[in-house]
């Protein structure tokens, strides 16, 4: 996994030279998409890179690799944006990896749907013309991979210094399904807005009023969301709380609506009024803002995850939930389970309105249940913070350049 001494490009200026004399802060490619993309990784790396800037005090040498797709215009005015690349296109992609070797380090993000065509094989063409110390998020990760799935793995892997996965399950996966070394695998939570604390202080400060539950789901919305389910367990719950109320949250996404528009919205709307629940179930449309989501928050009784997928490895909406303090009932996903074996989460059986009913009625009526998750929650989440994040991340960059640390020493949270 070492990498050939990098290279700065002829006519570029190289941040390796900058930094190069001090190493206090090496410079560090960041690639993903990014905002204004409405996408988990654009928000992961955007907040991602903001920490890195407030750790150091600075945001010089801390760039962006842009993956746009053909779909999508590069948008222009972001000093951060060296480049934007659609990796379908074999020529830019090979000119980003040479570009972004000019940097101490890079930082990687990977999920199959943001690297073009064949579940993302490009990849695979870009990580290995990288010279330079390369830091690789995995946050897809499958338990049955296709072979093409399990060679991309395989590669970045074998090209790759770091590993980061933010769960431990992810971990254990990747050692056993995948033989992957342990030593090369790293374990660091997905981080949380930095309003969060503020919300969960407030959220602790405010006085339980006896009123009906109120229950949040947000996030881009599309097939997979089990949103079908809890809009069941809404229906179950309502004999017990006639005036409960569950907001979904979130514009589709993208992709979903380019294929098919909003057919899935309307059969949530038509399962809404298939159940009598239009009095019960407000459908926001909108992009969730962070006022938008301290608002909702605030409002929040218990956010409810119904996740179809059994093979997510991370989710943002769940760790931002923990880091509000705020209850969460979600389906057995790697993530969720791992965070309910610290007590923070509540899981319960996929696409099973009765068990997700269940489990909300024990949080409302048994008030143990309810302090031994928020308890739990309060101790997890400052390791979840965007800045204790990035210094982790921050570790392993430093670790390219000066004498190796022991890698698995950084904060193990999620």
């Amino acid at each position: 996994m070492n990498h050939p001494t990098s290279r700065a490009q002829p006519g570029l200026t190289s941040p390796r030279n900058r930094f190069s004399d001090a190493r206090s802060r090496p410079s560090v490619g960041f690639v993903s998409t990014y905002p204004p993309a409405m996408c988990g990784l654009a928000t992961f790396t955007s907040s991602l890179r903001s920490a890195f800037a407030i750790n150091r005090g600075s945001t010089e040498g801390l760039d962006v690799i842009e993956l746009i797709d053909g779909f999508s215009s590069p948008v222009r005015d972001r000093a951060e944006v060296m480049m934007s690349v659609d990796p379908a296109d074999p020529f830019s992609l090979r000119m980003a990896a040479d570009r972004v070797s000019s940097y101490d380090s890079v930082i990687l993000q990977h999920e199959y749907g943001i690297w073009g065509p064949d579940m993302g094989l490009p990849v695979i063409d870009f990580v290995e013309r990288v010279e330079t110390g390369l830091i690789t998020t995995l946050h897809t990760l499958l338990p049955d991979p296709s072979r093409v799935q399990e060679k991309i793995i395989d590669v970045l892997a074998d090209r790759s210094d770091y590993l980061v996965v933010p769960s431990h399950a992810s971990e254990d996966l990747l050692a056993k399904q995948y033989g992957i070394d342990s030593a090369s695998i790293v374990v660091i939570p997905h981080g949380t807005n930095p309003f969060l604390p503020s919300v969960a202080r407030l959220r602790a400060l405010m006085p339980q009023l006896e009123r009906p539950p109120r229950l949040l789901t947000w996030g881009l919305i599309g097939p997979g969301k089990g949103l079908e389910w809890s809009l069941r367990a809404v229906h179950l719950l309502k004999s017990r709380y006639e005036g409960v109320r569950y907001t979904i949250a979130g514009k589709t996404h993208p992709k979903v609506l380019r294929h098919e528009g909003e057919r899935y919205r309307r059969r949530l709307q038509d399962l809404v009024a298939e159940l009598g629940l239009q009095e019960n179930v407000e459908l926001v449309d909108d992009y969730v803002s962070e006022t938008l989501l301290r608002d909702l928050l605030l409002d929040t009784t218990i956010v409810v995850l119904p996740y179809d997928s059994s093979e997510q490895i991370v989710s943002g909406v769940l760790v931002e939930a923990v880091a509000a303090n705020t209850p969460v009932v979600a389906t057995a996903f790697p993530h969720a389970l791992e965070l309910a074996n610290q007590g923070a989460a509540s899981v319960v059986p996929h696409q099973n309105p009765q068990a997700i009913a269940d489990a909300v009625t024990l949080l409302l009526e048994v008030p143990e249940a309810w302090e031994q998750m928020t308890t739990a929650q309060w101790k997890i989440a400052p390791g979840l913070e965007w800045e204790s994040v990035a210094l982790d991340y921050g570790r392993l960059v430093e670790s390219l350049i000066r004498p190796p640390v022991p890698a698995r020493h950084v904060s193990p949270v999620s």
